[in-house]
């Protein structure tokens, strides 16, 4: 089973967000061909999915997270898939930034 990292965190008061209690979550994995997951809520929430670079940008999956408190991040992916960055290497990259040693 593959395991995620989470990346993003972004609470809110959205129909279904009971002001945070279902977050929205942008998580990665380097053990999986689609490395990039978007899901709402902590482990028993509203449904998620993986996704490759190409789709969590092209399907706009991605667009969840162009807000306040993640544009930095939303910034970063849709520049790495401009770019033409390989999925795997963005993902690790990610994961080291959100480290707290990074």
């Amino acid at each position: 089973m593959n395991t995620y990292k989470d990346i993003v965190v972004v609470n809110g008061d959205w129909k279904g967000g009971h002001h945070g209690s279902y977050p929205k979550i942008l998580s990665v994995c380097l053990d999986s061909e689609r490395p990039f997951g978007v899901s709402e809520g902590w482990g028993h929430g509203l449904g998620g999915s993986s996704f490759t670079l190409k789709d969590l940008v092209e399907e706009k999956f991605i667009e969840i997270f162009n807000r306040e408190e993640s544009k930095a991040v939303y910034l970063e992916i849709i520049t790495a898939y401009k770019q033409g960055v390989d999925q795997k290497q963005l993902a690790s990259q990610l994961i080291e930034e959100s480290s707290p040693h990074a």
